[in-house]
């Protein structure tokens, strides 16, 4: 997760870079931790384990061994010892001691770790040692690895064995620990890395998936068009800014962008039916239009460009523009209504659970619909990246009464980016999981319980149902 500014001008969108408010990186890292024990909860990234002393010659540290080796096969994760697990729920272990605590230590922890894996880099480990409720946890963080992944050194025990001498251990989408062995664990296994962003990975898997016996290791995928994007992103961002500030819309904006890793050649008079056809009329803000009112698409020198802004009861303000390459990008004032009776926060300014949802819903939605009326084939690759900025100046609220969430929430931090890559088809396929990952990125920040894969995809798919006129 990577953390940029919208803007350049002071105060709502106009906030510049990203900064972590009065906390260190050190606090923010134990609030994330701290969220593991508040909302416990098993998934691919996080994993529980009930209240046992770590001892480097008992069976229990080889399961944790191996556990380890799947999460950093898997793009990393942490591993909470001190919950039991009944009927699918997790509670603290009422067996957690302080000698059990006092048990991890991270030294002997990771060369337990190194003595099972094979060749010279070894996954990192760190413990930290997080309080909640009275009680202190050990939490073990794994890191994904950087180039290769983490093959078992060693079969252990003999019989029936915990490790496997050359196996390699993946965490999967169940919240399992798994050996990958056939063609479908190594296409997860790729899936895992494009959703961690571990890309320079991905030519290498697909050529293990296509030639799995030459060994042939091609060079990472350069990507200098989505570079070029970026750079049109900056500039449309910088106007967009300056336009919400000169109309006196100080709604606090979120903005998103895509690009096909290889550039297009599209012709600028065509650029207007690809918007048009790629349209999504779900709500009362479709994404897409073309004209609205006096407005109109603009044909600019490396593009098209729709703007508009409403600076009276609406307080609503949109920018997008489809470039010759094929890159997108949409900036928009938060459309969730304000709430002036709120207190602490200027304007009553709000981010609406749901809403926020059936936002990042409809990003990917069109996303899905630009590319296929462009042409992109199911195997092209793209980059897609949504920042929600401002967030120190809003509230972040319930307008769902089917998610528990119990309070309004705040936040310090002024925004949160987060990005994806792989191919149009598997977008097309994960795109409920990876609006999910983006939403409870967003929610992280807030002290938010994150929201389950049900929740998500009842919610996006609330919002494919929708229809306006």
């Amino acid at each position: 997760m990577r953390q940029d500014g919208i803007g350049a001008a002071g105060g709502g969108v106009g906030k510049t870079r990203s900064r972590m408010g009065e906390s260190s990186v050190r606090e923010q890292l134990l609030r994330r931790l701290q969220g593991h024990l508040k909302f416990p909860g098993e998934s691919g990234e996080v994993d529980y384990k009930s209240a046992v002393a770590f001892d480097p010659n008992a069976e229990f540290a080889l399961k944790l061994v191996r556990h380890v080796l799947g999460m950093a096969n898997a793009g990393g994760g942490s591993i909470v010892v001190g919950f039991t697990e009944e009927l699918g729920k997790h509670e603290p272990d009422p067996a957690l001691t302080d000698e059990i605590v006092a048990s991890y230590d991270p030294t002997s922890f990771q060369q337990s770790v190194d003595r099972y894996v094979l060749g010279d880099k070894k996954p990192e480990t760190v413990i930290e040692k997080v309080e909640h409720d009275g009680k202190t946890y050990p939490i073990i963080m794994v890191s994904g690895f950087a180039e290769d992944p983490f093959f078992c050194r060693s079969t252990k025990p003999q019989g029936k064995p915990i490790l496997k001498e050359g196996a390699l251990y993946i965490r999967d989408r169940a919240a399992k620990t798994v050996v990958v062995a056939s063609p479908a664990d190594w296409r997860q296994l790729l899936a895992r890395c494009v959703q961690l962003r571990q890309s320079e990975m991905l030519d290498a898997f697909r050529d293990l998936l296509e030639q799995p016996t030459t060994g042939a290791r091609p060079s990472p995928r350069a990507r200098p068009y989505v570079d070029e994007f970026r750079g049109v992103v900056a500039r449309e961002t910088e106007v967009a800014v300056e336009g919400v500030v000169t109309s006196g819309i100080d709604q606090g904006a979120y903005y998103f962008w895509h690009a096909p890793l290889e550039a297009r050649s599209l012709m600028v008079h065509r650029l207007i039916g690809h918007m048009e056809r790629a349209e999504l009329r779900n709500t009362g803000f479709p994404m897409g239009m073309v004209r609205i009112n006096r407005f109109s698409a603009q044909a600019a020198q490396d593009g098209l460009l729709m703007e508009y802004y409403f600076p009276g009861e609406r307080h609503e303000s949109e920018r997008w523009f489809l470039h010759v390459g094929g890159g997108f990008y949409l900036f928009r004032t938060y459309d969730d209504p304000n709430r002036p009776q709120l207190g602490g926060r200027t304007g009553g300014r709000i981010v609406a659970y749901t809403t926020r949802i059936w936002r990042i819903a409809e990003a990917l939605e069109h996303c899905i619909a630009l590319y296929d009326d462009i042409g992109l084939a199911p195997n092209d690759a793209l980059y897609f990246e949504i920042l929600h900025g401002s967030l120190d100046t809003v509230t972040l609220t319930n307008n769902d009464p089917r998610i528990l969430m119990l309070r309004d929430r705040t936040t310090r931090r002024t925004d949160v980016c987060s990005g994806w890559e792989g191919t149009v088809a598997e977008l097309k396929v994960r795109k409920m999981e990876i609006g999910r990952g983006f939403i409870n990125e967003l929610f992280e920040v807030f002290d938010s319980p994150p929201i389950t894969q049900g929740e998500y995809v009842v919610i996006h798919q609330e919002f494919l149902d929708s229809r306006v006129g």
